[in-house]
């Protein structure tokens, strides 16, 4: 006998009741309070019986009502959920307390159903993304497909998504904190890799079985609204753990960078932001990214490395040129002076003398790699008077017009816009981070990607070393969006300018997701370049998020030191001004008080009405050294000398 007769057959008997069948479930009356309206339903699902009422019983108290307990909703009184790897998550209960176990595989975990959800995505039909095996099941018996990961909602940053890649997802969350945080790793891991994500919740219950056995369809679910994140486009949120594996693994030659960063024990987004620049500046400056807005953007990329002195900053720039194997050498130098950026690239040189004379523009380069080893010695070259070293940075990051007209024409080099290929890359500490997060105000922080020198997940064990890389690079001239993107960018300058704010988030992305399909030998940005862009982004975001907070926590330590030196500073001076002013009363009393005795109200306003106050500490002064004694008088205490005095 299945759980469903036995569930229905006991509830009837308890409640003289018939099940009413309706739309694939049935209606009863409950058993845990006075129904005079049935308000009970249940439902058969794969292995088990669904319940719920709808005045809000719990289904425990239901179950009691009729001497039966959770375990009695399931065919064998335990549920067994197979995943096409051969993995089994075993359900059961006792003493009322829900137990998982899994068995039958070690290999990473794949999703519930794994061959259905192949089936629908090649079929492009719908996959629902649920929490638990039970929701799959109850999703299945109103026609969807569905699926999970194994062992609950807490585990989906574990599992291979890739199956769902392109995908028209719907996920359902639970209506409670585990289903928001789940929620927010779907759409971290989902968001821009499937093809659409709607996230929805039960319309009734707290998850998608009990929106099934409460009598509502698929097209019943509520959705959910995202997480406020500012401007559109924004993604400051911490980044998954997962989300860093999955992009590693996305393509070969980013496994490769991960596997020789940590081969040679430096860090992975380190070695990343070097090939980055140095696949960017190896590229004529007529690849360009596509005319979104205003006009064509430029691939010139500036990245700042950081960690603390001696961790590998240079290390990993020069494990990143080893890597690469680059048909041109790149052309590295410090930077300068802001004037002297244009005469990197190209000079004038006179021909002729007198009035035929002539000068001619000639250029040394068309690419050039700046590397600031230290954050300070740009920040010194930047904040001299009159310097224009930063402002002449903000304008080559969009590949803008560089130079300036001078009187004396050899200094007169004028650069065109998009006529030039630059790079910068600058090494960071943490607590010398403000020299350049100061001019934030100029825009110049917001054009860096920050990334961290370091590599919390590197192995214990030596990791072999794969090897150079070679690298074909593609000519290309402007580069391609998906409609979709160029669509997100424009929401984003919308946003811009109707709230008059500003940031380089989606150009500073775009530029990576351009990197990212270039070094895959395209000119076409897609989906997923965008989508990997978004998490190098994050990972930026969260690097520079704790650089600032680091900053913010000295300053405040800094600040208490200062707030308590004053404090101590006052103190004593207090304590000093209170040893002066007893020992000037002291002495006055010495003055007034005779041996005969005289009252202490007349001592008292014998003193200076400024003094008055600190009258009894002057006199306790006198009465700690035997001078004086207090004694009772006919018209009151009175003070005299003590004999000997």
């Amino acid at each position: 006998m299945s759980a469903l007769d036995i569930v229905l057959g006991k509830l009837s008997a308890a409640t003289g009741t018939a099940p009413r069948q309706s739309a694939g479930q049935y209606v009863l009356r409950c058993p845990a309070h006075e129904d005079h309206s049935p308000s009970l339903s249940v439902r058969g699902i794969e292995g088990q019986a669904l319940v719920y009422c709808h005045a809000g019983c719990a289904v425990e108290d239901v179950l009691a009502a009729v001497g039966l307990t959770l375990a009695d909703l399931y065919d064998e009184r335990r549920a067994d959920y197979r995943y096409d790897d051969g993995r089994v998550v075993r359900r059961r209960y006792e003493q009322g307390r829900r137990i998982f176990k899994q068995s039958g595989t070690d290999r990473p975990p794949t999703l519930y159903r794994l061959a259905r959800v192949a089936d629908a995505v090649a079929d492009g039909r719908r996959v629902y993304l649920v929490e638990g095996e039970k929701d799959v099941h109850a999703l299945e018996s109103l026609g969807a497909v569905a699926t999970t990961a194994p062992m609950g909602g807490g585990n989906f940053d574990k599992v291979d998504v890739s199956p769902l890649k392109g995908a028209e997802v719907v996920a359902v969350a639970d209506r409670d904190a585990t289903g928001v945080r789940w929620a927010e790793v779907v759409r971290s891991r989902l968001v821009g890799y499937a093809g659409s994500l709607a996230v929805v919740e039960a319309a009734e219950g707290k998850d998608a079985a009990d929106h099934v056995v409460s009598g509502h369809g698929l097209a019943d679910f509520v959705p959910v609204d995202e997480p406020s994140a500012g401007t559109p486009g924004d993604q400051h949120s911490e980044l998954p753990p997962s989300r860093r594996v999955d992009f590693w693994r996305a393509r070969p030659y980013l496994a490769h960078i991960r596997q020789y960063a940590q081969a040679r024990m430096v860090g992975p987004w380190a070695v990343l932001g070097n090939v980055l620049v140095r696949v960017a500046c190896a590229t004529e400056p007529t690849t360009m990214l596509p005319k979104l807005i205003g006009h064509y953007g430029s691939l010139n990329t500036f990245i700042a490395f950081v960690g603390p002195s001696g961790l590998g900053k240079g290390t990993a720039a020069a494990a990143a040129d080893d890597l690469l194997q680059l048909s041109d050498e790149i052309d590295e130098m410090p930077p300068g002076s802001g004037e002297g950026i244009a005469r990197m690239f190209a000079h004038r040189y006179k021909e002729g003398a007198g009035a035929d004379a002539t000068w001619t523009l000639t250029k040394d380069r068309t690419r050039l790699l700046l590397v600031a080893d230290e954050v300070d010695s740009l920040a010194a070259l930047g904040g001299r008077k009159g310097a224009t070293l930063l402002p002449e940075l903000r304008k080559a990051w969009s590949g803008e017009r560089l130079g300036f007209a001078y009187g004396d024409r050899e200094k007169a080099v004028i650069l065109p816009a998009h006529s030039y290929r630059l790079g910068l890359t600058v090494g960071v500490q943490p607590e010398r981070a403000g020299a350049l997060l100061d001019d934030a105000a100029g825009g110049t922080p917001q054009r860096f990607l920050w990334l961290p020198v370091g590599d919390p997940d590197v192995p214990e064990c030596d990791v072999d070393d794969p090897g150079t890389a070679e690298l074909t690079l593609p000519k290309v001239g402007a580069m391609t969006v998906p409609a979709a993107i160029g669509a997100e960018i424009k929401a984003n300058r919308r946003h811009q300018l109707r709230t008059e704010t500003s940031n380089h988030d989606m150009m500073l992305r775009l530029k990576v997701a351009a990197l990212l399909a270039l070094m895959d030998d395209r000119g076409d940005i897609n989906a997923e370049d965008w989508e990997l862009a978004g998490v190098v982004k994050a990972v930026s975001d969260e690097t520079q998020q704790r650089i600032r907070d680091a900053l913010s926590d000295a300053a405040r330590r800094t600040n208490h030191g200062r707030a308590l030196a004053d404090a101590d500073r006052e103190i004593v001076k207090a304590d000093r001004v209170a040893e002066a002013t007893g020992q000037r009363i002291a002495r006055f009393l010495r003055r007034k008080i005779t041996a005969q005795g005289v009252s202490l109200r007349d001592v008292r306003h014998a003193l200076a009405s400024r003094d008055r106050p600190d009258f009894e500490s002057g006199l306790d002064r006198l009465v700690a050294a035997g001078e004086v004694e207090i004694y009772d008088a006919d018209k009151g205490q009175a003070v005299r000398l003590k004999a000997g005095s």
